[in-house]
């Protein structure tokens, strides 16, 4: 089974979050073979927020995440084949469009619709 993680569940585990932590420990205790990916957008946001996030505890917090979501975590970036990515932007579109989500959440559609495209449940 594929769970995908948004973006603040990454900022979360590197913040020490306990609540992230316990939950991330209890989905790993509970569903045998579980992998925890990071979709597309996902990957994308934290490369930004490690660049250009207004406080420096975000930046340095999607830095460490980016160095170790696979070693510390075992998260696992994945990426789309190009046509996924523009079926990705049509559906993302279509939820915004829909009123579904607002257009300030669009990278949340994009995260959902990836998450649906790689067959994942989303956390």
């Amino acid at each position: 089974m594929l769970i995908a993680v948004d973006t603040n569940v990454p900022i979360d585990l590197a913040a020490g979050v306990e609540d992230t932590l316990d939950a991330l420990a209890v989905i790993r205790r509970r569903i045998k073979g579980v992998r925890l990916i990071t979709p597309p957008t996902v990957n994308l946001e934290l490369a930004y927020l490690s660049q250009f996030a207004d406080e420096a505890s975000v930046r340095a917090y999607a830095l460490t995440t980016l160095r170790s979501l696979s070693s510390k975590w075992r998260l696992q970036p994945v990426n789309l084949v190009p046509a996924g990515h523009g079926i990705v932007a049509s559906i993302g579109s279509k939820i915004c469009g829909e009123g579904l989500l607002s257009e300030e959440e669009k990278h949340d559609a994009l995260i959902l619709a990836e998450s649906a495209l790689l067959d994942a449940r989303s956390f």
